[in-house]
């Protein structure tokens, strides 16, 4: 399987393929992606993001170990998203591109990373 990041990513990109807002589709374009970050963060820092709404879940957010832009990014998506779903925003075309760029930078921010472990130095005889 692949790692929480990627497989985010992937489902990114094939929202984006679908190019939903140029078909007139802009709310479920930005209902799709939001619901893709908040599974996201719901795996990466278990908070229960699907159930918050987006005012909830960054206060929910604000005692998780993250670096400020990454904040912002997700901040930024959520708004303009909320916006869209719930008061009828119809956002300009690079808007729409920008919250994908946002969110995937967003992604590959917070990403787990693994340390390698370090390995034994071979004792000396």
């Amino acid at each position: 399987t692949l790692p929480l990041h990627q497989a985010t990513l992937q489902k990114l990109e094939k929202l984006q393929e679908k190019r939903l807002w140029e078909t007139g589709q802009v709310k479920t374009y930005y209902v799709e992606l939001s619901d893709i970050l908040r599974q996201y963060i719901e795996h990466r820092f278990e908070v229960s993001a699907l159930e918050q709404t987006s005012s909830e879940l960054l206060q929910s957010l604000r005692f998780v170990k993250m670096e400020e832009p990454a904040r912002e990014k997700l901040y930024s998506v959520l708004l303009l998203a909320d916006l869209v779903k719930f008061a009828k925003e119809k956002p300009m075309p690079t808007e729409n591109k920008r919250s994908m760029l946002l969110a995937g930078e967003f992604v590959r921010q917070t990403r787990e990373l693994h340390q390698p472990e370090t390995p034994t130095p071979p004792a000396h005889v």
